[in-house]
């Protein structure tokens, strides 16, 4: 599944407009009320989710995880 936070913060409609743009359509999304639980889902396997590097600086994620930066 794709983690995606509430429609109206800035890294959801980020996601909208990525999936939009490159004709993606997710199966399933969970919806995350936060940068910090989003990421907390994709620690523990639960699915991926764009994330902003000042996000990833702050909350020191696991050094399991994988991301990859543009």
């Amino acid at each position: 599944p794709f983690i995606v936070l509430r429609p109206w913060q800035n890294i959801r409609l980020f996601a909208n407009q990525f999936f939009s743009y490159y004709g993606l359509k997710p199966k399933e999304l969970i919806e995350a009320p936060s940068l910090s639980s989003a990421l907390g889902l994709v620690e523990s396997g639960k699915g991926i989710s764009f994330q902003t590097l000042s996000s990833l600086m702050s909350l020191q994620p696991s050094s399991n995880l994988r991301y990859f930066s543009a």
